[in-house]
């Protein structure tokens, strides 16, 4: 770990972003913020006497210092936003302007299709005044057409704040969408929609249309139960996934294996790669074209969080071998938090965020255990890194559910090693 600068430099950049989170000021205010700050301080104290040039100690220690700030920073700038938007009310009349960045399909009836869509660099105008308000979803039903990703829209709707936990373990609403960077929902009145700018996203719609067009094939092939898992594994398409069927995944504890994660961007990242390699196509083309196909892949599928953390851990490991240098899982796995956590700091606290990252943990720690071991059948080895994936994500499984599925361990050992 001490030569592994980019995972130091990462964890600082962590620190500070709990730092900031936890005290909420520039001026040390709560306990979680000193503790920060004192980790910090050793980390980079540690650091400092594993050198050897005492010009290269300075240095170093300015890097580390330096994550440490800007990573406070970076949760500081991103709770601005919030501040900015005190004394908006519940059920306010207002107008939002924003650039629509993803749509679902919701409902559709003979009258009217309810559509769900995302915005992105958003404008609320209200009595008040104008003001930014960062990403928004707009609820709204159409007559006619539908919303097209890329356009800059003008609606007018009511606000609905999000809904916080009643109870410890309850889903917590408003930290969910306030962690992913949604201001609030409104429910729009359909007769209000106007695009301001036809900035038409071509990319985006045909990935769009071309996940529905699958989800299609599988509903007409699979009874509906099934091709809900199905479109859920495959497409990131969790609307058709009844919500008996998830909470029995989530009690049983493989309820990962509905996520697009790591499995889906090393298979197909790695047959492209490989495919290409034996053609005797070169690494740098072989790399270009397998992780083009990787972020059209991840782009249809929603751009989840364990999603960006495979493509970049992938795209890593495709520099790598392009420069005939070894990868490095551990710094790789940094990086991706990095550029995560760079894009919206508060994705740190979102439950999947933690879940995908000791995932991945999980499977380093149970590879080195295999090193130690060395188990001379494959069997085994897949039921120590199946192991260790267990015990990372125990912790968060009984802090987030307040409960733990005892037989999950023993499902884990099947599934995962079936699931490609």
């Amino acid at each position: 770990m001490i030569k592994r600068y980019p995972c130091q430099a990462v964890m600082m950049y962590v620190l500070g972003i709990v730092y900031m989170a936890s005290a909420g000021t520039w001026i040390p205010a709560s306990a979680g913020g000193l503790l920060a700050a004192v980790c910090a301080i050793g980390c980079a104290a540690l650091w400092i006497r594993q050198q050897t040039s005492a010009r290269k100690k300075s240095v170093q220690a300015m890097v580390l210092l330096l994550a440490f700030g800007i990573g406070s920073a970076r949760m500081y700038a991103a709770d601005t936003m919030e501040r900015s938007l005190t004394g908006i009310l519940d059920g306010q009349e207002v107008s939002v302007q924003g650039r629509i960045t993803k749509k679902q399909l919701q409902e559709a009836s003979n009258q009217n299709i309810l559509w769900n869509v995302n915005l992105t660099d958003s404008y609320l105008k209200t009595s008040q005044g104008i003001r930014p308000c960062g990403n928004v979803i707009i609820y709204t039903d159409l007559e006619s057409g539908e919303p097209v990703i890329g356009n800059i829209i003008f609606i007018t709707g009511k606000i609905k704040l999000w809904n916080t936990a009643r109870n410890e373990g309850n889903f917590d609403e408003r930290a969910y969408y306030k962690d992913q960077g949604y201001s609030f929902r409104i429910y729009a009145d359909k007769y209000s929609y106007q695009v301001m700018e036809p900035g038409r996203d071509s990319l985006r719609e045909y990935l769009y249309n071309f996940r529905q067009q699958l989800v299609q094939v599988y509903q007409s092939r699979m009874q509906e139960q099934t091709a809900g898992v199905v479109c859920a594994m495959l497409l990131g398409e969790k609307s058709l996934l009844e919500a008996e069927t998830k909470e029995l995944y989530r009690q049983s504890g493989i309820a990962h294996i509905l996520a697009i994660s790591g499995l889906h961007i090393s298979i197909l990242g790695a047959a492209a790669f490989g495919m290409l390699r034996k053609r005797g196509v070169s690494y740098t083309v072989s790399a270009a074209v397998s992780l083009s196909l990787l972020l059209l892949f991840g782009i249809m599928t929603g751009m989840g969080l364990s999603t960006v953390r495979a493509i970049v851990m992938f795209g890593i490991y495709l520099g790598a071998a392009c420069c005939g240098r070894a990868y490095d899982s551990i710094n790789a796995l940094a990086v991706a938090a990095a550029w995560i956590l760079w894009h919206n700091p508060r994705s740190l606290f979102l439950a999947g965020f933690q879940f995908s990252f000791a995932a991945v943990t999980g499977v380093l720690f149970g590879k080195q255990i295999c090193q130690v071991f060395r188990p001379k059948y494959r069997l085994f080895e897949t039921v120590l890194v199946s192991l260790g994936i267990q015990m990372a994500t125990l912790p968060l499984t009984a802090w987030y559910y307040y409960e733990i599925p005892v037989y999950s361990v023993l499902l884990n050992m099947l599934v995962l090693p079936l699931m490609g």
